[in-house]
This record gives structure tokens, sequence and C-alpha cells, in this order.
């Protein structure tokens, strides 16, 4: 069995960011962008685009994750990768914003 980590941000690093975006305030306009294409029925394939801060984009992350995402066969899909409902669950499940609790201590939340 492997252990499971818990997911943390580190304090020091958020004051700074937040410190750095009041100084600038320009910093804090990001855009993530995303290039998709389908991949025959309900499945789409993805990838990241580069991320635009400030004005500039960091093209680091173009093509750096794969996404790929379809519908269970009971909801005609061909069951080739997570739902988009399950990427929406786990975009909210990972936001640290949702809640003053660290991440690892919360609850399971309902996948309906």
């Amino acid at each position: 069995m492997t252990a499971t980590k818990k997911p943390f941000a580190n304090i020091n690093s958020i004051r700074e960011t937040q410190e750095a975006v009041r100084k600038q305030p320009a910093l804090g306009k990001v855009t993530f962008k995303i290039k998709g294409e389908a991949n025959g029925g309900l499945a789409i394939a993805s990838h990241t685009g580069p991320l635009i801060q400030n004005g500039q984009a960091d093209d680091a992350r173009d093509g750096k994750f794969a996404l790929v995402s379809d519908e269970p066969v009971v909801l005609l899909g061909t069951d080739t990768g997570a739902s988009p409902a399950e990427y929406v669950l786990h975009a909210l499940y990972g936001d640290p914003c949702l809640d003053g609790r660290q991440q690892g201590d919360r609850p399971e939340r309902a996948r309906t």
C-alpha cells in the first residue's frame, strides 16, 4: 500500500504572490488556454496552450499536458476518458479557495 500525500500550498509563497499582485495588479490577470479537437463520437482530445500572464505568453506549458474527455457508454460515449463532468469535479476539488480547510481534510464530494 502506498502512502497518500496531503496537498498543500506554501503560505509564504502565497503571501509573496499576493504582495507582488498588490504592487503590480496586472500580474493577477491570467488566461489559461487549451487546444482541442474532436476524437470521434463525443470524445475530445485536448492539450494545454500557453499561459498568458500580464499580456505575456509562457509557452513552456504549450502542449505540456494532455486531456481526453468522453462520456460513458450509457451516455452514448465510448468511455475513452473522464467525462467533462468529472473534469469539473476534479477542478472544483483541487481549488484550495473553495473552503478554508486543507484539501486532504475535505470530505468526499458528491459525484452526481
